[in-house]
């Protein structure tokens, strides 16, 4: 035996005796010792399998002829699926090992399994799941799953349900739960209704932190950095309002004030905070003899400075600060006398971007919400007076509409630097109209 130029591999050898029409002793149809109609060519199974026995009786070639690589595969898919065959034992197969709870198999975070529910009693099979912190868990089919499934999470005892899912991503499923470190859940997968097939489990968890905040029971939190800085705004205890905060793993929480306002009446708040710790936000500010307004606002070791807007005559703007990336360029809103997207590159340097499709059409509303450090900017703007918001990426000057995909109107929330953005759209008629997308 060889291999065609040098190929090599596995194979199975098979000789197969033909009876022919010539007078040798022993030889013709029929006769000769030991021969007879009930033999079958040679395989590289039992004559007992009933899967084997299955194959031959609905295709006579892999009997009558050679068991070939069609007949191979028939006789695999009979045992995954549990084959066709009557008799004592046969049309079943064997079932999966982990179809009873307490077969259940461990599936461990981050390490996904694969799976079938072909065969189970009862149509599904157990895993069961310990968690080394505590947290919150993601468990998934999402990655692949060949049939409509449901997933379900039960406490040890195996009949108290934590949580259920169907067709969370398509027809697969997903579901997430808080978890105690040590204790064990069971985890089943299931199809719907008589559905069965192949899967793969993932199990994911997060890790939550706790951020302790000496505040009147309110906070919010709206950006964080790669350095696990937090930024968001906060009721501290003593103030009547929320104002911006910074807080750091090493350091803690601080309060970073207000731009200038009277003491009783402090407003700001964080919104987004880059890689060097510079944090932006916007400030209600007191303008003396007049009245109060909002501004974007740069935080940078303090003071809080005023990023500052060009004013008209008899103008008095406002502005928003949405995003920073880590050259310190500043992306946000301010109103010219109607709200637009516009970058700052420092203090006072604000450059409107414009609107869709023309960047300068009155009474037209835009605004930009993050920056990468591409300097590729998204956000969202009307395409004309009163019209739905398109989501849009800017870069160097150009505004391009990410259109809606189909809905009435988009918006996009971040722009990571490899370019892809994330937002949502809405969809009129749908069950769900807000639906997330991802452009890239």
């Amino acid at each position: 035996m060889a291999g065609y130029e040098g190929d090599s591999g596995d194979f199975t050898l098979s000789v197969t005796l033909r009876g022919g029409e010539g007078e040798g002793e022993g030889e013709g149809e029929g006769e000769g010792e030991g021969e007879g109609e009930g033999e079958c060519a040679p395989s590289p199974h039992s004559p007992d399998d009933p899967c084997y026995q299955s194959v031959i009786a609905i295709d006579s070639f892999c009997c009558d002829t050679e068991w070939d690589g069609v007949c191979e595969e028939e006789y695999v898919e009979c045992e995954i699926g549990g084959g066709e065959g009557e008799g004592e034992g046969e049309g079943e197969g064997e079932a999966p090992a982990n179809d009873e709870w307490e077969n259940a198999f461990p599936v461990f975070e981050n390490i996904p399994i694969s799976g079938t529910t072909i065969g189970a009693t009862g149509g599904d099979v157990w895993y069961s799941y310990t968690p080394v912190l505590s947290g919150r868990a993601v468990i998934s089919l999402c990655g692949y799953a060949t049939f409509d499934t449901t997933l379900a999470v039960f406490d040890m005892d195996g009949v108290t349900e934590l949580e259920y899912n169907d067709n969370a991503c398509g027809y697969a499923s997903e579901l997430s739960l808080e978890v105690t470190e040590a204790a064990t859940y069971l985890i089943r997968v299931a199809g719907y209704g008589e559905a069965s097939g192949d899967f793969t489990l993932s199990v994911t968890q997060f890790e939550c932190e706790p951020i302790a905040i000496d505040a009147d029971e309110i906070s919010e939190l709206y950006g964080f950095n790669d350095e696990r800085q937090v930024v968001g705004s906060a009721a501290f205890v003593g103030n009547s309002a929320l104002t911006a905060f910074l807080w750091d793993p090493s350091s803690g929480i601080e309060d970073l004030g207000t731009l200038y306002m009277p003491p009783s009446l402090p407003t700001s708040v964080a919104c987004a905070i880059n890689d060097l710790g510079q944090v932006v936000g916007s400030s209600n500010i007191w303008i003396p003899g007049c009245c109060m307004r909002t501004h974007a606002f740069l935080w940078c070791d303090n003071p809080m400075t005023d990023l500052e807007v060009p004013e008209e005559p008899g103008a008095l703007r406002t502005s928003y600060a949405n995003g920073i990336n880590d050259a310190g360029t500043v992306v946000g809103q301010a109103t010219n006398p109607w709200p637009g997207a516009c970058l700052w590159t420092g203090p006072g340097s604000m450059q409107e971007l414009g609107m869709l499709p023309d960047g300068d059409i009155e009474e037209w509303q835009s605004s930009a919400t993050a920056i990468n450090n591409n300097n590729q900017v998204v956000g969202a703007s009307q395409t004309s007076s009163g019209s739905p918001y398109h989501a849009f990426v800017w870069q160097g000057g150009e505004m391009v509409d990410l259109g809606t995909r189909g809905g009435s109107s988009s918006r996009a929330y971040t722009i990571n630097d490899a370019g892809q953005v994330v937002g949502d759209l809405y969809l009129i008629g749908s069950s769900s109209p807000r639906h997330a997308f991802l452009c890239v």
